[in-house]
């Protein structure tokens, strides 16, 4: 099977020899992810490193400690793009789904002994169930889903850690699409109403994983 768009996966040009992949004495786990913040894309960017944090964006931040709530409660309480959206906690079923590539020809005439050719990966899928949310939340949920392309989601895990994207001290939410609540499902007595919750992170997404744990607030209760 060959790569046959391999910018896809900046494989041009090829390094001079292969890459090696590092060893680990931590095998590194997400868990399960219980609640979600979200914000418009490339408004916030937390400096991690101590003791300046001097290229936080916005302004606001430079000099805060992403580990503080103090930092963050900046952010609940912003009226601008920098304003981050805490979801309730989940009722279960958090999953997110690794994307599949999408291949053209393969045993057949269309393409040079019937060689396979990967010419694109598809995204990651999340899905998450949220359970007895009330009319309000529901119709703010589906505020989200305007957004388009335009949101980074930030997992929060069962140990509240907080999961993003970091590039060099550079911290920020995973680039997300397609954020849409469900409608209730109603399965009757002895059950409790439930609206899924799904959306997409870029195939990549787990290149730049990376997680806080938050000195000063719990990131599941806050």
């Amino acid at each position: 099977m060959n790569l046959l768009n391999s910018f896809l996966l900046d494989c041009c040009p090829l390094a001079t020899s292969l890459t090696d992949i590092p060893s680990s004495a931590c095998p590194e786990n997400i868990g399960q992810i219980q609640r979600y913040w979200f914000v418009r894309k490339g408004v916030v960017v937390l400096d991690t490193l101590a003791p300046a944090y001097a290229n936080s964006t916005p302004a606001t931040l430079i000099g805060l400690d992403p580990l503080e709530l103090a930092t963050w409660n900046i952010l609940f309480s912003a009226i601008d793009d920098s304003h981050v959206v805490l979801t309730p906690l989940i009722g279960g079923d958090s999953t997110v789904t690794a994307g599949t590539p999408v291949t053209f020809g393969g045993g057949d005439n269309s393409t040079l002994s019937g060689e396979t050719f990967v010419t694109a990966i598809n995204p990651s899928d999340a899905s998450v169930r949220f359970d007895s949310l009330t009319a309000e939340q529901i119709s703010a949920f589906r505020k989200l889903t305007c957004e388009g392309s335009g949101l980074e989601v930030y997992l929060v895990s069962q140990e509240g850690k907080i999961w993003g994207s970091q590039t060099g001290d550079l911290f920020k939410g995973f680039d997300c699409t397609n954020v849409v609540l469900g409608s209730l499902t109603n399965n009757g007595f002895g059950t409790r109403d439930s609206n899924t919750m799904t959306f997409q992170l870029p195939f990549d997404w787990d290149e730049t994983k990376a997680f806080l744990t938050p000195s000063d607030f719990n990131a599941l209760t806050v």
